[in-house]
């Protein structure tokens, strides 16, 4: 078993249409804060000659906050 870390941020900014440009900036520790669920996982079998993997991510986004 090989554990791993996946540790995102952003940085940029977003428009839509003409309205004023919004600059958003999350570190990393930012978004664990607000992490809502993540998880992560890998599974490989082998049988002589054959062999099969699945690698799946799954993250859920709340709906709901402050806009």
């Amino acid at each position: 078993m090989t554990p791993y870390l996946w540790a995102p941020a952003l940085k940029g900014s977003v428009q839509v249409n003409n309205a004023p440009k919004a600059k958003m900036n999350l570190s990393a520790w930012d978004m664990i804060q607000m992490l809502d669920f993540s998880a992560a996982g890998r599974f490989e079998a082998r049988n002589g000659r054959w062999s099969g993997f699945a690698d799946v991510f799954y993250a859920k986004v709340s709906d709901g906050g402050d806009g």
